[in-house]
């Protein structure tokens, strides 16, 4: 990691892809709280399935800092042809940033291309990815880096499990396990649950990448807390958050049991001032949204 301004800057215009989505969204309301000129784009502005927007896109990225958060997640599908659209995306942004002259771009990946690496996982761990959306993130990653002149700063980001108020995909983890135990009183595990996961909450990613733009920081972060617990544990948390009892109980594991943890040193060092939210301050606040919105 390394940071360009010393001194945080606001950007002139920051130009967000996926803007819709469930991180570009909160990142685009931290920006400007923030006091940035925020020109967000979803799928619906700019199809980056057409090659056509290329053209398009270069037009507005002009002195521009440019947050890629345009992804079809596994949600949308896990097969060969999902992937290649995802391909075919950044194929048309890196297109689109042919002799442009930017003041960095930024790209949302995930913490998926690590695979089932050894734990604790850092940066430097390899990346041997045994899923497509996994390898799909790389390649994008790679992509990005060959197509920018560098001069150019490009910060890679790449979250763990992420989870709060307005994600879209529902994924096995804590936005799940929230929205059943309030739905319906009860919290499906995989087997026991035993498996050792990390999760950050959104505002955290929203907050992080900020400081990313501000600092103009180049290189590869993980964003993750560095603490790690187990299903079980996250199940019975929210138990006692929701303030009665849930029925959890167990279902067939897809798969075998693999553990994973990080070592946040990293980011710890390039934001030494930020403080984590907790996860159970998190899920807190969680709950208490939803209930929120729903009695409201």
């Amino acid at each position: 990691m390394h940071h360009r301004n010393r001194d945080p800057q606001i950007p002139g215009q920051v130009v967000i892809l996926g803007a819709s989505g469930f991180l570009g969204s909160n990142l685009a309301r931290q920006l400007l709280n923030s006091g940035c000129r925020v020109h967000g784009l979803s799928s619906k502005d700019l199809d980056l399935r057409e090659r056509s927007s290329a053209a398009v896109l270069r037009e507005r990225l002009h002195a521009a800092v440019l947050v890629v958060a345009s992804t079809l997640t596994p949600d949308r599908g896990k097969d060969i042809a999902t992937f290649m659209t995802n391909l075919h995306m950044m194929e048309t942004v890196c297109e689109g940033l042919s002799g442009v002259d930017l003041k960095q771009v930024v790209y949302l990946s995930s913490d998926a291309v690590y695979g089932e690496v050894s734990s604790p996982i850092q940066e430097t761990s390899c990346t041997t990815s045994d899923s497509l959306f996994g390898i799909m993130h790389l390649a994008r990653e790679a992509m990005l880096a060959q197509a920018l002149r560098r001069d150019i700063p490009l910060l890679v980001l790449r979250p763990c499990t992420v989870y709060g108020v307005g994600d879209t995909h529902n994924g096995y983890g804590p936005n799940r396990f929230v929205r059943s135990a309030l739905a319906d009183g009860t919290i499906a595990l995989f087997g026991a649950g035993e498996e050792l996961r990390d999760h950050i909450h959104v505002t955290d990613v929203a907050r992080l990448t900020e400081l990313g733009i501000l600092h103009c920081s180049e290189g590869t972060l993980n964003l993750c807390t560095g603490r790690a617990i187990t299903f079980s544990q996250l199940a019975d948390m929210i138990e006692r958050l929701v303030g009665q009892p849930i029925r959890i109980h167990q279902q067939p594991r897809p798969g075998r049991v693999t553990h994973r943890h990080f070592d946040n040193i990293r980011l710890i060092r390039a934001y030494p001032e930020y403080q984590l939210i907790p996860i159970e301050a998190g899920l807190r606040e969680m709950i208490s949204r939803l209930r929120s919105s729903t009695h409201g």
